[in-house]
This record gives structure tokens, C-alpha cells and sequence, in this order.
């Protein structure tokens, strides 16, 4: 199966965002993100900041104002967010089983 969109290097990804109008203040950081978390992962978080399409010719175009730090301090915010939800699940999810284990097994005095 061919591909018909060749990947693009870390510095072509920003490139791209950056002709698509987000705005990037720190390249290092933000070209860190994109090796290390990935362009379509962030995707997810920046189309709330896609500008409503206009022409077929430019379907991808951000909202004016839109920064790279915004996208990933949401990404941040979410990916704590489901850390600390996924936590809190398995806390509960613990006390769960040692309540369902302690009815099961009485102490017997």
C-alpha cells in the first residue's frame, strides 16, 4: 500500500503548522513535542484551533493567535487529567477487591 502524503521531517512538521498560521515562540520545544509525543497525537488537540475551512485550497488554516504552547499546555492538562483519573480508578478499584476479599474471608475472633 503507497502512501499519498511522504513524511515529513521534525523541521518540515513545524514548517507546515507554522504556514498554517500557528504561531511558534520556542522551536526547540516545540520540536521536541513533535519527536517525542508526535505530530498526529497533538493533532487532536489543535483542531479545536483550525479556522473553519474556507477553500478546498487551504482546508487546514489555524485560527489567528493559535500557539504551539497553547496546544501542548492542553495536551499537559489532559494528559495529567487522565493520570490522575487513571489513579484514582485504580484506588478505587483496590479498595473494591479488598472489601469484596474481607467479606469473603472473616476474621474470626
Amino acid at each position: 500500500m503507497q502512501h499519498a502524503k511522504p513524511a515529513l521531517s521534525i523541521t518540515n512538521q513545524l514548517t507546515l503548522l507554522e504556514q498554517r498560521g500557528m504561531l511558534i515562540d520556542d522551536a526547540s520545544q516545540a520540536a521536541h513535542a513533535l519527536a517525542h509525543i508526535s505530530y498526529y497525537r497533538l493533532r487532536a488537540y489543535w483542531l479545536p484551533y483550525e479556522a473553519a475551512i474556507n477553500s478546498a485550497s487551504h482546508p487546514h488554516r489555524f485560527k489567528t493567535g493559535t500557539r504551539f504552547s497553547t496546544i501542548l499546555a492542553v495536551y499537559e492538562f489532559d494528559r495529567h487529567l487522565r493520570l490522575h483519573i487513571a489513579q484514582r480508578f485504580k484506588l478505587k478499584n483496590a479498595r473494591n477487591h479488598l472489601c469484596q476479599f474481607i467479606s469473603q474471608h472473616p476474621i474470626n475472633t
